[in-house]
């Protein structure tokens, strides 16, 4: 009976092992596909909304004297109605300065012209587009002055959901893994042990290498995922064993540490995805 207890145990471990690594490993490829649509977002679909959204302010300011039929007639309204804002205000709009060119406001951040419709399927007065990174339309990366900084950063949105979902579910499962492990020995020391390594850990962590490149813009380490779900699934379950801890000094303060990086987690969701 103790041999079948002893292999259930071992099968079990191995189980929920293999699962720890699978959901880390995907948590690492869904957090470089989060990574890659904010690149997206930040340095080529909000240049290009704004792009557009100049583009419609200057429509406004200098309504057309005649109707704009096409591309070619909207970008040299466009420019016109640049040159008159000029010579009005004796100013040029933030991102044309030193000495750029001026066409550069009727192209998208892939360097293409943006399109012009004079006809709205959205009850606009005009369409002002872009057919997105792939260059085709009507596809899912198009822009328009039907967007607005909202609707495109919900792409980037989405993808940081799943992600961070994922990362969850993986720091839960080994922090089980962990747990299930390690409560046959001692609860404070294992206990306060796996919480000063993970701590350890997390401070190195919080000092990037690339100190000079925004976040966004390094690539994602299999590395750094799973150092960052150790971290999370270390510091629970530190907490989780000391729970076990035949001091009742002790069991709050392994509550309260079980319970602070789910808190952490909870926060940052909700700054990144639910606001």
């Amino acid at each position: 009976m103790s041999h079948y207890k002893k292999f259930s145990r071992t099968a079990i471990l191995i189980v929920i092992g293999i699962l720890a690594t699978t959901s880390i490993t995907t948590t690492h490829f869904v957090s470089e596909h989060a990574r890659l649509k904010l690149c997206w977002w930040y340095d080529q679909a909000l240049p290009t909304l704004r792009t557009i959204q100049m583009c419609g302010e200057l429509l406004k300011e200098y309504p057309p004297l005649q109707e704009l039929t096409g591309p070619e007639d909207f970008s040299n309204h466009v420019q016109e109605a640049l040159e008159k804002h000029k010579k009005e205000y004796e100013t040029t709009i933030p991102f044309l300065e030193d000495g750029e060119a001026i066409d550069k406001i009727t192209k998208d951040a892939w360097g293409r012209n943006l399109h012009f419709s004079p006809q709205s399927s959205r009850k606009l007065d005009y369409e002002i587009f872009s057919a997105g990174e792939d260059g085709q339309f009507h596809s899912d990366d198009d822009i328009g002055n039907w967007d607005n900084t909202h609707s495109t950063h919900e792409i980037y949105r989405t993808a940081r959901r799943d992600s961070m979902l994922l990362f969850l579910f993986s720091a839960t499962i080994l922090a089980i893994f962990g747990f299930t492990l390690l409560k046959q020995f001692s609860p404070e020391k294992c206990g306060v042990t796996t919480f000063c390594a993970s701590a350890l850990v997390l401070m190195l962590r919080l000092f990037p290498v690339a100190i000079y490149d925004p976040a966004y813009r390094v690539p994602i380490s299999p590395i750094v995922t799973f150092i960052d779900v150790g971290i999370f699934a270390g510091i629970v379950l530190g907490g989780l064993l000391l729970t076990r801890s035949g001091k009742r000094i002790v069991r709050p303060f392994g509550f309260l540490l079980a319970f602070a990086p789910f808190a952490l987690w909870f926060w940052t969701f909700s700054l990144e995805v639910l606001r």
